[in-house]
C-alpha cells in the first residue's frame, strides 16, 4: 500500500511540474510601488505629475495572461495622444526593466488611456524580483481635480485566481496641486479726461498704473525648456511651444488710446529671471481688447520670485479720442485657458484662473453744483440771483488745464419732487475765467421752491446764489457759495464740499 502512495505523488508531482512548466497561470508577485511629491499649478490642465514606479519584490514568479494593472489618477489623463506628429502613445509614458531575461518587458500586450485610468496589459509571463516598470510624464487635468493632494489608486484584473498581484502601496501620492501666482494691483492716481487726455506717456497728470505677479511656489514660473525637462525624457514627441505665459488684457479702452506696457524685474534679487511681452510693448487701442501676453524666459526653481508689469496710457498728439466715458479693468491670467481637446496641439493649458481690478476711468469734463435753497415765491418777496464760474483760468502754481470751455446745465426740482418745464436752463458756453449769472424769477414762468444743480461741462466749476426780499416792512438777504458735488462714479472736480 505505501508502495502504491509513492508512485501516485510521484505522478502528481510530475504533472503539477509539467502544468507550472508549460506556461505561467497565476499571477503570484508584489509590486513595491512609489510616488513622491510634485507640486503642480492648481490652474493646470495638463500638468505632469510624478512617476509612479513598480518594483516586483522578493520570491516574485510570474503573471498570468491577460493581467491588467490599472492606475486612476485624480484627474482624466490629458496628454497629447491624437496620432499626429506632436502626439504621442500611452506606451511612450511606461518604462520597463528586466533583471534577467524573464521575458516581462516584451510581453507587455497593450498600454491604452481611458479617461484618468492608464491600463498596462501582459501576457503570460515570469517576473524575477527586482524587475522594474515606471510611468513618467503623465499629464492630468489638475484644475478639475482641484487643489491638495493628488492619489493614484492602483488594482489588478484578469487574474483567475483573484488578488494574485498585489501592491505594497496601492495608493500613492503623485502631486500636490497648490494655487501658484498672486496679483497686486496698484491702480492710477489719476483719471483720463476725455476732453484733455495726456499726450504723452509719463509726467505729472499721467495715467500710469503697476500690477506686481508673484510666484506661490518656486516652480510655477517655469519656462518652456523647463516645463519640457518636467515631462518625460527626450520630450517623446511632444511639442512643448509655451511655458509660463501671463495674458494681461485691459477692457473699457477708448480707441487710439496707446497703451505702453513695460516688464520690471529686481535683478537683484532675482538675477535668474527672464521675461518678454507681446507686441514690443505698445498697442494702439481699436477699441476691443487690449491683450499683452508676458512669457517668462528664465526663472530660478528655488526661489519665490516676481516682477512688475508698468503700465502708461495717453493720445498721441493729434489723435482723436472717442468720446466715450468707461472704467478700464485690468485682468491677469496664465494663458491658454482652455477645456483639454484630444486634438489641441498645445500641452499647456489651464483652467479658469485670474485676478482683476478697475485701474483708472475714462472721464468727461464736468462739474457738479448744488444750489441748496434759491426762492422764488412769485410775489416779488423773494428772489434768487445765481452765478456759476469756470475758474480754470487760475495762477499757475495750481497746474491747471485751460483748453476746458463748455456750457452749464441748470436742473431745477421743486418741492414735490417735479421739475419746471423750462429746467433745464442753459448758461454759456464758458471760457475759463468767463462766469455766468442767472435770475430764477426771470428763467422759470412760475413761482419756485426747492433746490437747483448745475452740471457743467467743464472742471472746476464754481458757483454763488444769493436769496433777497426787498419788501419795505420785512428786508432779508443771505448767499451762500454753490456746493461742489461729487457724482455716483466718484468723479470730481475739486475737493468734496469746496
Amino acid at each position: 500500500m505505501k508502495r502504491i502512495q509513492k508512485v501516485l505523488f510521484a505522478l502528481a508531482a510530475v504533472a503539477a511540474v509539467g502544468w507550472f512548466s508549460a506556461e505561467p497561470a497565476l499571477a503570484q508577485v508584489t509590486w513595491g510601488t512609489t510616488g513622491g511629491l510634485r507640486i503642480v499649478r492648481a490652474e493646470g490642465r495638463t500638468e505632469v505629475v510624478n512617476a509612479i514606479d513598480f518594483v516586483a519584490a522578493a520570491n516574485a514568479t510570474s503573471i498570468a495572461d491577460e493581467t491588467v494593472i490599472t492606475i486612476t489618477y485624480d484627474g482624466d489623463v490629458t496628454n497629447n495622444f491624437t496620432g499626429d506628429g506632436d502626439s504621442i502613445a500611452p506606451a511612450d509614458l511606461v518604462e520597463c526593466v528586466e533583471i534577467a531575461a524573464s521575458g516581462l518587458c516584451g510581453l507587455i500586450a497593450d498600454v491604452r488611456v481611458d479617461g484618468s485610468s492608464f491600463f498596462i496589459e501582459f501576457d503570460a509571463t515570469a517576473v524575477e524580483t527586482g524587475d522594474r516598470i515606471t510611468v513618467s510624464g503623465v499629464r492630468i487635468d489638475v484644475a478639475n481635480a482641484g487643489p491638495g493632494d493628488l492619489r493614484a489608486t492602483i488594482t489588478s484584473s484578469g487574474d483567475p485566481a483573484g488578488q494574485r498581484v498585489t501592491y505594497t502601496n496601492p495608493s500613492p501620492l503623485v502631486a500636490r496641486a497648490r494655487t501658484s501666482y498672486d496679483v497686486t494691483f496698484e491702480p492710477s492716481d489719476n483719471d483720463l479726461l476725455i476732453c484733455d487726455p495726456p499726450e504723452v506717456a509719463g509726467g505729472a497728470g499721467n495715467v500710469h498704473f503697476t500690477v506686481t505677479i508673484e510666484e506661490l511656489f518656486s516652480s510655477s514660473f517655469a519656462t518652456e525648456d523647463q516645463e519640457e525637462d518636467a515631462g518625460i525624457e527626450d520630450d517623446a514627441g511632444v511639442d512643448i511651444d509655451q511655458g509660463t505665459v501671463f495674458r494681461l488684457r485691459l477692457t473699457g479702452v477708448n480707441a487710439e488710446l496707446t497703451v505702453e506696457a513695460a516688464v520690471v524685474i529686481d535683478a537683484d534679487d532675482f538675477p535668474a529671471l527672464a521675461a518678454t511681452i507681446s507686441d514690443d510693448g505698445e498697442i494702439v487701442s481699436d477699441g476691443d481688447d487690449v491683450d499683452f501676453e508676458v512669457t517668462i524666459d528664465g526663472s530660478d526653481l528655488g526661489v519665490v520670485e516676481e516682477f512688475d508689469v508698468e503700465f502708461d496710457v495717453f493720445l498721441d498728439e493729434g489723435d482723436d479720442l472717442d468720446q466715450e466715458t468707461s472704467t478700464v479693468n485690468l485682468e491677469v491670467r496664465l494663458d491658454p485657458v482652455d477645456d483639454f481637446d484630444d486634438e489641441d496641439s498645445n500641452i499647456l493649458l489651464y483652467g479658469p484662473n485670474g485676478h482683476s481690478e478697475d485701474v483708472f476711468s475714462i472721464l468727461e469734463c464736468l462739474s457738479f453744483l448744488l444750489y441748496q435753497w434759491p426762492p422764488n415765491t412769485g410775489d416779488g418777496a423773494y428772489d434768487t440771483g445765481m452765478t456759476l464760474s469756470n475758474t480754470g483760468a487760475a495762477p499757475d502754481e495750481l497746474d491747471t488745464q485751460s483748453s476746458q470751455t463748455g456750457p452749464c446745465n441748470v436742473y431745477f426740482y421743486s418741492l414735490d419732487g417735479t421739475s419746471p418745464a423750462e429746467s433745464p436752463v442753459t448758461v454759456g458756453p464758458l471760457a475759463p475765467g468767463e462766469t455766468g449769472t442767472l435770475v430764477v424769477s426771470q428763467v422759470l414762468a412760475d413761482p419756485f421752491l426747492g433746490y437747483a444743480i448745475a452740471v457743467c461741462e467743464f472742471q472746476w466749476g464754481h458757483g454763488y446764489w444769493f436769496t433777497s426780499n426787498f419788501s419795505p416792512g420785512a428786508p432779508f438777504a443771505q448767499g451762500a457759495a454753490a456746493t461742489v458735488l461729487t457724482n455716483r462714479k466718484g468723479q470730481r472736480d475739486e475737493s468734496r464740499g469746496q
